[in-house]
């Protein structure tokens, strides 16, 4: 049996350990020993001396704040940072036991693949179809096999082969992206926030795929805000905290599903309590004075969008007004953006 383990915390050498995973591979599919990483001379290291291991078929979610550098770990682990001019860099990661020292970005993405964020900015081609199986093209996979990858992985993440890429919702894009790169068939991938864009049935789409796919012994590496939603997937959760990986702690806010603490009865609130720096509700209300009826802010009456020859938005009445807190669900493509697009639009938009 081998270990996994996990350190580096703070700026001195040498490493604290914070956590030991027993696993039956004989090399860990990815090792991170010693690494500093920062963005150009001067500037403060973002990573400081942080050693992780992940074993080979594991499904691990890296949690960490906004800002903490699981982006830029991410970005080391898939061999980017190592040739950015700007960057200071050192330490190593190995891949399978293979260190990325000396070896090219091309060559990593051999074995390591990537989905980043802003799917918009990552698809290359006019249909879905089109965009799985263009990696594969590019690795030479028979055509044949191609097809059947395509079929494979657009019904997976349900997505429509011909559908226009460029036409589909931010989710439906990302699922997108998720599929290409799993298509390319490398036995680690790297997912920076997949979820941000997607709905729950998407989100569940999404995480249920990689974990089948970790099951049948890919490396999945998941950088992820929704903790709630990814963790009952994963085999391993792990937080970067101050440069380094610890096992991660469950917050109130970020507990299993069905057991979230209402904020009234988190430590240090009272059930029903009122902060008085912080205006009651009826404090905002807007009325006319002579008929106390409530002003909308905003009113829309009979409002139609068409796109692409379909109907994206058909609302014949809404109200908002001051004071108001509203959530907007609906399915991936269902028009949440086309809707508020349409509220405020911005120069140069389109609803």
């Amino acid at each position: 049996m081998g270990e996994a383990w996990v350190s580096g915390m703070g700026d001195g050498g040498g490493g604290v350990v914070s956590g030991v995973v027993s696993h039956t591979a004989a090399v860990a599919a990815l090792t991170v020993r010693h690494l500093w990483c920062a963005y150009g001379d001067g500037e403060p290291w973002v990573i400081k001396d942080c050693s992780w291991t992940v074993p080979a078929g594991s499904l691990t979610v890296l949690a960490g704040a906004s800002g903490s550098g699981k982006s830029t770990l991410l970005s080391c682990i898939a061999g980017l940072a190592a040739h950015e001019p700007t960057m200071r860099w050192r330490g190593d990661v190995l891949v399978d036991g293979v260190s990325h020292t000396g070896r090219s970005v091309c060559e990593i993405a051999q074995t390591v693949g990537f989905v980043q964020q802003n799917p918009e900015a990552q698809i290359l081609n006019a249909t879905v179809e089109d965009e799985i199986a263009f990696g594969c093209e590019n690795l030479a996979v028979p055509a044949q096999e191609i097809e059947r990858r395509v079929r494979t992985y657009s019904a997976m993440f349900h997505l429509d082969p011909t559908a226009a890429a460029a036409r589909l919702s931010g989710g439906q894009q990302e699922r997108v992206c998720c599929a290409a790169a799993l298509a390319m068939d490398r036995p680690m991938l790297l997912l920076d926030e997949p979820l941000a864009s997607l709905d729950r049935e998407g989100a569940a789409t999404v995480m249920g795929a990689l974990r089948r796919l970790a099951d049948a012994g890919r490396t999945i590496i998941v950088c992820e805000h929704r903790i709630r939603e990814v963790e009952p997937y994963a085999d391993h959760t792990v937080e970067l905290i101050d440069g380094g990986i610890r096992p991660c702690t469950l917050h109130p806010c970020t507990l299993r599903p069905g057991t979230l603490m209402p904020y009234a009865q988190r430590p240090g609130s009272h059930a029903g309590a009122v902060s008085d720096d912080c205006p009651r509700p009826e404090e905002h209300h807007s009325e006319n004075i002579r008929t106390g009826a409530r002003v909308p802010l905003l009113r829309m009456d009979g409002v139609r969008v068409r796109r692409h020859g379909r109907t994206t938005l058909d609302i014949d009445r809404l109200e908002l007004h001051d004071g108001d807190a509203l959530m907007l669900l609906g399915e991936n493509g269902a028009g949440k953006s086309t809707l508020l697009s349409v509220m405020a639009p911005q120069r140069g938009s389109m609803p």
